[in-house]
């Protein structure tokens, strides 16, 4: 029994728990595929919640920059609520707008707003987003480059029209191009291209404050329809037809602006002249000043070497509305450069007379018989030299004829 229990209790020590537990991990574990699919069901959930949260902000993103979008092409158009004033608020530019427009007959405008014309304290008109025309302003405050282009403005706004009387024009979701206006929101600016033309008369004041008027010289769009009924409902159609004008005299808030309208030239895209109808003067008083939707680059035409009557004007096409660029120029304005149109006659019965008029003295150029001096009266005037060389002789080529006229010049 002893030896037996001594056995026993050998054995016991042997097999005991914590000996059998080392065992027992010192062997493989058992392989467990409902915990390896758990994992990597719970990898896969993980990878596609992910995914889902990348898409979610990917759409906000989208969407703020929707709103961005639409918020600043309607800007200009913003009620303030709490006043029930019209409120024309800067232009901010979060997109740009590509137009095409063909080169003007003769004068270059891109280099009149190159990136090296820009200069602290300018007054620059912008294109706005209606239609492409400059009728927004900003102040230049600081030119940070050149090339690259990048500048700091500060955009011209206007909370109120009420310096042209008892106007709606604002609150009606339209933009003011002349009146007054203050420096408003400021950004920095890398496009050159948003620019049309500086406005080298006008200054900033005290407070920011500047006056933007039409001055003697300069050339206008005019709305043709303009009435001060206009409201949000008013078609496109009607707004945007416009009429080209030259200011006579400047701004006063007694008679407003004197006008004339300038004609297209025929045969040209840009080249406009003043009508020299007197009747067609006309004053646009203060309470229509509204009726001036922008101003127009121009370069007045002097010592250009081409056959333009006086008082011509080059337009900058990019300011100009596509329909007059594309179109002729309109029966009530087809009248011959330096002639008075006759009041007795339709415009349709006035060209035709002319027409018939300058053929008949055409044809008379393929006639060598003709006499000069009915084309050339001045050439009368001077004494006809007799010398026996060709020198100091001119030679002036008449029109539609493969001859020319020698005139002696004045001694």
């Amino acid at each position: 029994m002893t030896s037996g229990n001594v056995n026993l209790k050998h054995n016991s020590k042997l097999y005991s728990p914590s000996e059998t537990s080392i065992r027992r991990s010192s062997a493989a574990p058992p392989f467990d595929a409902r915990q390896l699919l758990i994992d990597k069901a719970r990898s896969e959930i993980h990878e596609k919640l992910e995914e889902m949260r990348l898409a979610s902000e990917a759409a906000a993103a989208d969407a703020v920059k929707r709103k961005t979008h639409t918020e600043s092409s309607s800007e200009a158009a913003k009620i303030s609520g709490s006043t029930g004033t019209g409120h024309q608020v800067e232009l901010k530019r979060t997109f740009s707008m590509s137009i095409t427009v063909p080169d003007s007959d003769f004068h270059d405008f891109d280099k009149d707003r190159s990136e090296d014309c820009f200069k602290p304290k300018q007054i620059w008109a912008v294109y706005d987003e209606e239609d492409g025309m400059p009728r927004m302003y900003c102040l230049i405050r600081e030119v940070i480059s050149v090339s690259p282009f990048k500048i700091h403005i500060g955009y011209l706004s206007s909370k109120t029209d009420n310096e042209f009387g008892s106007v709606n024009w604002l609150n009606s979701g339209f933009s003011k191009s002349c009146g007054n206006f203050r420096v408003y929101h400021s950004e920095i600016v890398e496009q050159v291209n948003i620019f049309s033309h500086l406005l080298g008369r006008e200054k900033a004041g005290r407070g920011g404050c500047v006056r933007i008027y039409p001055r003697s010289g300069d050339i206008w769009a005019l709305y043709r329809n303009w009435s001060p009924d206009w409201n949000r409902k008013t078609p496109d159609t009607v707004k945007h037809q416009y009429e080209m004008v030259e200011v006579l005299d400047n701004y006063s808030e007694e008679l407003g602006v004197c006008v004339v309208p300038v004609i297209k030239l025929v045969g040209f895209k840009t080249v406009y002249q003043r009508n020299t109808n007197k009747d067609a003067i006309r004053w646009i008083p203060r309470r229509e000043m509204l009726r001036f939707s922008h101003q127009v680059p121009s370069c007045l035409l002097k010592g250009v070497d081409t056959k333009l009557p006086e008082g011509c004007w080059d337009l900058d096409p990019a300011a100009t509305p596509g329909d007059l660029l594309e179109g002729e120029t309109e029966a009530q304005n087809n009248v011959v450069p330096n002639r008075v149109q006759n009041s007795s006659k339709t415009p349709d019965q006035q060209r035709r007379a002319e027409t018939r008029e300058w053929e008949e003295k055409f044809s008379q150029t393929n006639n060598f018989s003709a006499s000069p001096d009915d084309w050339f009266p001045e050439v009368s005037k001077f004494p006809v030299v007799s010398k026996p060389s060709m020198e100091n002789k001119t030679s002036v080529k008449l029109p539609r004829a493969e001859t020319s006229i020698e005139t002696p010049v004045e001694l």
